[in-house]
């Protein structure tokens, strides 16, 4: 058995049979049909059911053809309910023409980075899939086999007195930090994460709800916009502790399983799209539960932007692309939210998912109209919890909203008994 399973069809005979001698030459075991399977005779399904189990990594080749085959469904399905993570390559389609055409498999990659490649350029998607087995961190099986492999130079920013993190009560690590992560320096940090996210980036799980948290490392950045509503200025210099943030907004799984029930009445789309109709107290008492957070306006828009003196607009950059998320502009189908992870290539610097458009998400402080021009620059993890108004803070926008409202500086404001069915929530961890 592999450690990668590479599931295909027979038109991309060729690619499978290129990428799997390649991963053979830096010591991993491969699984393909061409070579491993034919002429097994009838116990082939079991085969087959016993080389998925036994894989790492699958590496799903998807063409034109791929797309209508019952067999590579068949293989996901299976992989799926084994658990697996996908590499998913895209031969001469688009991400988006998968969703489209494939709706399902997009909940079995989730948030895996696919690469785009053309048949003369599978070398790449090689690279591609030893960084991902190493960033799992997957050992080749025959490291004597292995072809030697030059390291690669995440960041030219020197790192400095690099401090171990220690992993938080009732969490297990997902991905760890290895040692030479800068997960002090932010700057660093970003550049490190960038070529990793979403799947390569430090998270944790919490045990007992299941939520995913990344790191977002202490730093500054410059919040706000002068381009943006009144209340979004004048910018200022914020300066932040390092922090956990879910990945994806909680689940209609997750609250179901801390609250014991669904509320309202439009969390009827799945048990992999965010809750909604949940309130801002309903939320604190979600966390307060699990002894979480729900982030403050400064954390949530730091994990979205990132730090300097520049952040991008959206989590992804400064020119919107309503393909990257699900927004009033685009909803790709679905009649309300998305499920949540539906577009990786959206992710913020830090590995969160979902920060632009799919639900708003509520943050713990209180609403101020004027509250940026009582800061000060390099102000230290601002919070206007003192400051009682009528209205919490929200951000993101929504499955609703145009892409003013997804704009990661732009802030809401709404009574915290309020439901709305655009409405959720990340939480975080204390460090």
């Amino acid at each position: 058995m592999g450690q990668v399973f590479i599931s295909h069809v027979e038109d991309d005979e060729d690619v499978a049979l290129q990428i799997a001698p390649a991963l053979e030459g830096h010591g991993f075991t491969t699984w393909c049909y061409e070579r491993d399977a034919r002429g097994i005779g009838p116990d082939y399904r079991d085969r087959l059911v016993g080389a998925i189990q036994a894989c790492d990594l699958m590496v799903v080749l998807v063409s034109e053809a791929c797309l209508g085959s019952k067999q590579v469904d068949s293989e996901i399905t299976i992989g799926q309910e084994e658990g697996k993570r996908f590499a998913p390559v895209l031969l001469g389609v688009t991400r988006a023409q998968l969703n489209a055409r494939r709706p399902a498999w997009r909940h079995a990659f989730g948030a895996a980075t696919s690469s785009r490649i053309d048949r003369s350029q599978v070398g790449s998607a090689i690279a591609g899939m030893l960084d991902g087995l190493r960033e799992l961190g997957i050992q080749p099986a025959n490291p004597s086999s292995a072809e030697p492999v030059a390291p690669v130079a995440v960041s030219q920013t020197p790192v400095v007195g690099v401090v171990p993190l220690a992993l938080p009560s009732a969490c297990s690590w997902l991905v760890p930090p290895p040692p030479e992560c800068p997960i002090e320096e932010a700057l660093a940090y970003q550049q490190w994460a960038r070529p990793r996210v979403p799947a390569g980036v430090v998270a944790t799980s919490h045990e007992e709800s299941g939520i995913e948290f990344v790191w977002v490392p202490p730093g500054r950045f410059v919040m706000g916009s002068d381009q943006g509503e009144a209340d979004e200025r004048p910018v200022h210099e914020v300066e932040l502790d390092g922090f956990w943030i879910a990945r994806t907004p909680v689940t209609v799984a997750q609250w179901r399983k801390v609250m014991g029930s669904v509320p309202g009445s439009t969390n009827d789309q799945g048990d992999d799209h965010p809750v909604v109709e949940v309130n801002w107290d309903d939320c604190s008492g979600f966390c307060g539960r699990l002894g979480l957070a729900l982030p403050t306006e400064a954390q949530w828009e730091y994990a979205a932007r990132g730090p300097g003196e520049h952040p991008p607009v959206y989590p992804w950059g400064n020119e919107w692309d309503p393909a990257l998320c699900q927004s009033g502009e685009d909803q790709h189908g679905h009649e309300r939210t998305a499920f949540v992870g539906s577009f990786p290539d959206g992710r913020s610097w830090c590995g969160a998912l979902d920060m632009a458009g799919n639900v708003w998400g509520w943050c713990q402080d209180w609403y101020q109209d004027d509250f940026y021009k009582t800061l000060q620059d390099g102000v230290k993890n601002p919070l206007c919890s003192n400051a009682r108004s009528d209205g919490r803070v929200l951000r993101g926008g929504s499955w609703d909203d145009d892409r003013g409202c997804c704009r990661s500086a732009y802030r809401l404001e709404d009574h915290p008994v309020t439901y709305n069915w655009a409405r959720g929530f990340r939480p975080g961890l204390a460090r």
